[in-house]
């Protein structure tokens, strides 16, 4: 069951050793996993048993927390957020910074975290959707065109009978005075949610949800991007085999190459170039302290 609506949303103003992440909220910080530093962003160490577990531990504790949420970062938002202070604040203010990207997992493997894997958005949507059909979880989703949003409530209670889907927000892409943004809110509120899913695309979703999502008193919200479309069937999954090999950027980028292919050629050799500097700076400075 769903209901749907129709709303805006506002505009956003403009070391290997793990550690735990700087969250805004002492019972936060509490069940966050730890961290380990790619260039300017700390990305989670986790895998999906471990998500499972975070989200488990965030819903026990929810009445006594404001809203937390999650971003599912890969090698793109990681070169952007140098550049980008709000970026960084909003990784930095995550309760978890998921590797969505394969290269992120093997470079935490590559540091010593071996219990790191992939978690990315498609994944986890079907994954929370399942995980929480006993517990009555309801899920509102945020952002999309009305027929994504609606193919995509259609195949997901098809797949998971019982999926609570309380609100279908579908915002027009432009900035909203106060008072729009205040009822937008009031309106994913009056939905009485636990998951709020944004999918507005990365980093307006991850700055969306910097902004907002500690107004949704206990809900979680998950930035899943692209698996909006994916899972409304308008936008064929990367294959598998593709996949295990770190390759769904490419087959990405052959889908949508107006968008996507100058993207990753431009930050693909800026990442390995900028870890390789400092991966040698870190090298050097052992040497130093080892002198």
């Amino acid at each position: 069951m769903h209901d749907s609506m129709s709303a805006g949303y506002a505009s956003t103003p403009p070391e290997i050793a793990s550690k735990q992440p700087p969250c805004g909220f002492p019972s936060e910080s509490a069940i966050s996993p730890p961290r380990f530093d790619v260039l300017a962003t700390s990305i989670s160490i986790v895998n999906p048993a471990l998500f499972c577990d975070t989200v488990d531990a965030f819903f026990a504790m929810k009445e006594r927390q404001p809203g937390a949420y999650v971003v599912f970062r890969d090698v793109h938002g990681v070169v952007r957020a140098i550049d980008e202070p709000r970026l960084q604040e909003a990784h930095r203010k995550a309760l978890i910074v998921a590797p969505d990207g394969l290269p992120l997992a093997w470079l935490g493997h590559i540091r010593g975290h071996r219990g790191i894997q992939r978690v990315c958005g498609p994944d986890t949507l079907p994954l929370m959707c399942a995980h929480g059909l006993t517990k009555g979880r309801r899920h509102v989703f945020v952002g999309g065109t009305p027929e994504t949003l609606a193919a995509l409530a259609k195949n997901l209670e098809a797949r998971f009978p019982g999926l609570i889907i309380a609100a279908l927000i579908s915002p027009p892409f432009r900035a909203l005075s106060e008072d729009e943004t205040l009822d937008l809110v009031r309106r994913i509120n009056d939905a009485k949610p636990d998951f709020i899913w944004v999918g507005l695309g990365s980093p307006k979703q991850d700055l969306w949800m910097l902004d907002h999502a500690r107004q949704f008193p206990g809900a979680l919200c998950m930035g899943v991007g692209a698996a909006f479309d994916m899972h409304a069937g308008h936008v064929k999954r990367c294959p598998d085999w593709l996949q295990s090999l770190g390759l769904e950027w490419s087959y990405r980028a052959a889908q949508e190459p107006g968008r996507l292919l100058k993207r990753y050629l431009s930050v693909v050799p800026r990442f390995l170039w900028l870890l390789t500097t400092e991966s040698l700076r870190r090298r050097g400075a052992t040497v130093e302290i080892g002198r």
